[in-house]
């Protein structure tokens, strides 16, 4: 089965923990399913959902939903404590051939769980929206983020040509892809503050390019892929 979006991330609240906060995020997700799902399974051509129940993972207390859409896709959540921590994992599959689209979208349950949680991947923080760069913060976030040993997220650079275009809408785009990247924007003069830093493996003048973890100034080409 084709995996089309997989994510893995932790979720924290600073009003509760553990157990108490598995909870609260089944919450969110059997809301969400009632709300967003269930009212049009007709329109969706769902099956009914299967609820997996609760059950012992090690030391942890986990609880894991799977839903099948009749257009040759399934939906998986599964959710463990993880110390004072949920971790979720959230995966959309192709279950046949007959899928048309194959582009990446994150199911609405992400944008939920990230209106009511704090949801990291590493020390990462879950943005909704993408991140507009200034010139004076160029230079740091190379340093920071793009080449940052630590870095868990991959990162996709959505640069402005001299005339003031874009190739993709960035909000758009980071909300395609929450939890699987973070989405960042900058002109033309923040562009020449974060290339110094990044050899060949730029990006300027209206492209696009993935920075994945782990990614140096001498990455090869595909591993840091680049649309202009």
């Amino acid at each position: 089965m084709a995996e089309r979006y997989s994510v893995s991330f932790d979720i924290r609240s600073e009003e509760c923990e553990g157990p108490e906060l598995l909870a609260k995020v089944k919450e969110v997700v059997r809301q969400w399913a009632d709300n967003q799902l269930l009212p049009r399974m007709d329109d969706l051509n769902l099956e009914e959902p299967e609820e997996m129940g609760e059950g012992p993972y090690g030391d942890l207390s986990c609880h894991s939903y799977h839903w099948v859409l009749r257009n040759g896709r399934s939906l998986d959540i599964r959710l463990a404590t993880q110390g004072i921590e949920v971790e979720a994992q959230i995966q959309v599959r192709d279950v046949s051939d007959s899928v048309g689209s194959t582009a990446a979208q994150a199911p609405g349950i992400i944008s939920d769980l990230l209106e009511s949680f704090d949801c990291w991947v590493g020390t990462e923080l879950i943005c909704r929206r993408a991140q507009a760069l200034s010139v004076q913060e160029g230079e740091s976030f190379a340093k920071e983020v793009l080449l940052s040993s630590e870095r868990k997220m991959t990162v996709v650079v959505v640069t402005t040509n001299p005339e003031g275009r874009q190739l993709v809408d960035p909000d758009s785009l980071q909300s395609r892809l929450l939890g699987m990247a973070r989405i960042v924007s900058y002109d033309e003069q923040t562009a020449a503050q974060v290339n110094k830093l990044l050899g060949r493996r730029r990006c300027y003048n209206g492209a696009v390019r993935v920075y994945p973890p782990g990614f140096t100034p001498t990455s090869v080409h595909p591993n840091c892929p680049i649309w202009l």
